[in-house]
């Protein structure tokens, strides 16, 4: 079977040339690039392209990842929803990263929250099946080489993209 091929789009901040440039593209995120080589699929870094966002590329990809911004230290834990695909992942509890400028405010019929911090900010959400939509609000790409359960997302992620294809 030939290689997952994983789509990310390319990180626009401002900032991002400081954490970023492990392959000849602009804005590819370092920790997200490599942890998604190291679990032997292939990382497609897509550029930043004007009128087009990183979901227009999902049909041409087997996987799709929207990364957040620059490496931040964890600050909190989460506490995960039993039954969910994160619980299944990660268990009760989850050490994460926290530099929201925005959070859910009103979750989608289809979606359900699937992990809560110590301040009530929903920090995750998954499809009701918990296999179509897992998405976080922390950013484990910047996280799994202190945090190696982080790993575990990614590892989750490609199995799922694997399965579906």
């Amino acid at each position: 079977m030939t290689k997952c091929r994983i789509a990310i789009t390319a990180d626009t901040y401002p900032f991002a040339s400081d954490v970023t440039n492990l392959v000849d593209a602009p804005f590819a995120p370092r920790g997200l690039v490599e942890v998604i080589a190291r679990l032997g699929a292939i990382p497609v870094v897509l550029p930043d392209v004007p009128g087009i966002r990183g979901e227009d590329y999902v049909d041409l990809f087997d996987g799709l990842i929207i990364p957040g911004g620059p490496d931040v230290d964890p600050t909190h834990h989460v506490e995960l929803v039993p039954g969910s695909s994160l619980y299944g992942t990660l268990g009760e509890k989850a050490y994460v990263n926290s530099r929201h400028h925005q959070a859910i405010h009103r979750v989608a019929e289809v979606l359900e929250v699937t992990a809560v911090a110590p301040d009530g900010v929903q920090e995750s959400v998954e499809t009701h099946d918990h296999k179509q939509v897992v998405a976080v609000q922390w950013h484990p790409e910047n996280m799994w080489q202190d945090h190696p359960e982080q790993l575990k997302l990614f590892a989750d992620f490609l199995k799922r993209v694997e399965e579906s294809r």
